[in-house]
């Protein structure tokens, strides 16, 4: 689902997403396998509501002051502009921001299961439940090997695209990076 312009508001109680809260585009293979996600136009967004509840989603906020929370599954959440890429078995390869002066304050709340938290510019509260985190309180990426998180980094270069975060995680390994 791409929800473009505006204040929206996303909400699924089942089974698996791929959000783009504004602007973006979701490229799936001739199998019908989502192979990248991508946010676009990043000067143009809402403060948007994404609510999932369960399930493996793939999600990127956008612009503005966005709210985000999922519940058990294995999630990759871009709390901003970011790219999401995966090889045509659907299997992750990396996910990260781009567009680092683009986003504002987000709240994200990554319910239990495996997470991959990449909140992007801005004063970000980020709750992570139990189970293995990966998270990223700026801007910055995670690449993969055969689906399994290898590294952690951050891209921010200058302290305007950084922030003051709030982190809390559940119980389980938590790799963090305040970038």
């Amino acid at each position: 689902m791409i929800a473009g312009l505006g204040n929206d508001v996303i909400t699924s109680d089942s089974g698996s997403s791929h959000i783009i809260a504004d602007y973006g585009s979701l490229h799936y293979n001739a199998a019908g396998i989502l192979v990248s996600a991508v946010t676009t136009d990043a000067n143009l967004g809402g403060d948007d509501r994404v609510s999932l509840v369960q399930g493996d989603n793939v999600i990127l906020a956008g612009d503005g002051q966005d709210r985000v929370q999922t519940g058990s599954g294995t999630d990759y959440i871009v709390g901003d502009n970011g790219e999401i890429s995966f090889d045509d078995a659907g299997v992750v390869t990396r996910v990260a921001t781009t567009f680092y002066e683009q986003g504002n304050h987000d709240n994200i709340n990554a319910g239990d299961g495996l997470n991959f938290v990449l909140a992007g510019i801005g004063n970000d509260a980020i709750i992570s439940g139990d189970n293995d985190d990966w998270i990223v309180a700026d801007n910055g990426e995670i690449n993969f090997v055969d689906g399994i998180a290898r590294s952690l980094m951050g891209t921010d270069t200058v302290a305007s695209t950084a922030g003051d975060n709030t982190i809390t995680s559940g119980r389980g390994m938590t790799a963090l990076l305040l970038a």
